[in-house]
């Protein structure tokens, strides 16, 4: 895993890239998940229902999810995230939803959306998440990137 800081942007990436050595290509599932917040630490842990409320999540297409916090206040600065799923051409799969990814009574650790399909949801919830998932073959030497970032403005770059 790699993770770059880019003081200029006040911007933070990480990439964990997977590559097929192989001979032959092979079937890979991959899904990716994180939860996001995007407030100081000490606000999400004081209040993190409150802190997640504000934060509208959109997807751009080829699995990338952007988010983003609305500011609460005139002089809160803007944050931006972006979730991304590099390499994946088809099948191509995201939610938005903690509650629909994770399932009643789940965790991140065995969460229901592993049964079954993503639902390509995108809004505001009350608990947003971001997923990406693709299944395809994998073919002999390709690369897949799944990257994360927090901008201080709109913006996707590919990793």
């Amino acid at each position: 895993m790699e993770v770059i800081v880019a003081p200029e942007d006040d911007a933070e990436l990480r990439r964990v890239s997977i590559t097929n050595r192989a001979m032959r290509s092979r079937p890979l599932e991959f899904t990716s998940y994180l939860e996001l917040a995007l407030a100081p630490h000490r606000a999400d842990t004081a209040h993190p229902a409150f802190a997640k409320m504000f934060i509208e999540t959109e997807y751009l297409g080829n699995c990338v999810l952007i988010a983003h916090r609305r500011p609460r206040l005139p002089d809160d600065p803007p944050v931006w995230a972006a979730h991304m799923l590099l390499g994946a051409d088809e099948g191509v799969q995201y939610e938005t939803d903690r509650a629909r990814f994770l399932g009643r009574g789940n965790t991140p650790e065995h969460p229901a959306a592993m049964d079954g399909d993503l639902s390509g949801s995108v809004a505001t919830f009350s608990i947003p998440s971001s997923a990406c998932a693709a299944a395809t073959r994998w073919s002999r030497a390709s690369v897949w990137n799944w990257c994360s970032s927090l901008l201080p403005r709109r913006r996707a770059k590919s990793c």
